[in-house]
């Protein structure tokens, strides 16, 4: 049995050589004996230039997916700034990025999924109203999902207030996102496949990129796992018993500060970067439950949103 996701033990530079235009990555000249059935990757982009924010595109192969190249870009201007991706590939393990600098902004897989539906090309599900939870319906896009995978992305040049629960939640965590750039989001959903979001501008947009129909847990309300050591890998609060990876939310209540999360007992410290104010990651877990973060500040706070779990049976299928 394998948990829907796969998370690589050292991350992978899939970087392109040239810019300019859509470059193929294919997983399989990455990694060795991979699954016929991996149907998406998870990315870690990062910046390392202290003055220049760098463009880029990321999308499944075949995709038609391109809003003037800057659906999703790094707009890092600090160093070692990161931003985590997730996207589809096509039956040949293949994905797309169109990327504006392969010096300093380089991109990396830290893990694979595996029969998780990841869409050919996105669905808007941006939300018209502001200052206030509404809901986001995916049931015509993402049948039988039990949690949605999307990518948001801020239109404006200026920070703007997001937040997203799975429908009936209480959870009010509505803290700002990066000005003109986005990030992955993975929220339960009810059984009709309903979410809810919080945008503080119609600037900000949601867009559908994928969705999971078993393997998964999420929460109604999520559980507060932050740590109060800075400076240090801590031990995060064990997760349920049956749980591989853990979905945490990352809330830094004032600026961007370095972050990380690893498996713990792992010595990979590549993960600790600057990172956005609200941002979502994936870290695996040791055979007690547990993962390792590690804060430059107590303002960064961790929420348990949903975990992974081994499953025999799936039901996903390749999204169209």
């Amino acid at each position: 049995m394998t948990p829907p996701i796969v998370m690589l033990a050292s991350p992978i530079d899939v970087t392109p050589g040239s810019t300019g235009s859509f470059q193929d990555v294919d997983l399989d000249s990455y990694i060795a004996d991979l699954p016929s059935n991996v149907t998406g990757a998870l990315l870690r982009l990062e910046n390392s230039s202290t003055t220049t924010t760098y463009y880029f595109m990321v999308r499944k192969n075949g995709s038609t997916d391109e809003l003037d190249d800057t659906l999703d870009y790094s707009d890092v201007v600090g160093e070692k700034y990161k931003t985590i991706l997730a996207v589809g590939v096509d039956e040949n393990k293949i994905f797309e990025i169109d990327p504006e600098n392969v010096t300093s902004f380089k991109v990396y897989v830290i893990g694979y999924f595996i029969n998780v539906t990841f869409l050919t090309n996105m669905v808007n599900k941006s939300t018209a109203t502001t200052a206030s939870w509404v809901d986001v319906d995916c049931a015509a896009s993402a049948p039988g999902a039990i949690a949605l995978i999307f990518r948001t992305y801020n239109t404006g040049t200026t920070f703007r207030s997001f937040g997203i629960r799975k429908n009936g939640s209480t959870d009010n965590r509505t803290n700002t996102v990066s000005a003109s750039g986005g990030t992955i989001v993975i929220v339960g959903c009810d059984g009709s496949q309903i979410c809810e979001q919080y945008i503080s501008s119609t600037a900000q947009d949601l867009y559908l990129i994928g969705y999971i129909t078993s393997g998964v847990v999420m929460n109604l309300n999520a559980s507060d796992v932050s740590i109060a050591s800075t400076g240090a890998w801590t031990d995060l609060t064990a997760a349920p018993s049956d749980a591989t990876h853990a979905i945490i939310e990352i809330v830094a209540t004032s600026t961007y500060y370095l972050v990380g999360l690893r498996k713990n007992g792992s010595t990979d410290v590549s993960d600790y970067n600057e990172a956005a104010r609200h941002t979502w990651q994936i870290v695996e877990l040791d055979v007690n439950k547990i993962a390792e973060g590690i804060i430059e500040s107590a303002a960064v706070d961790f929420y348990l949103v949903g975990y992974f779990t081994e499953s025999a049976s799936w039901g996903g299928t390749w999204g169209g």
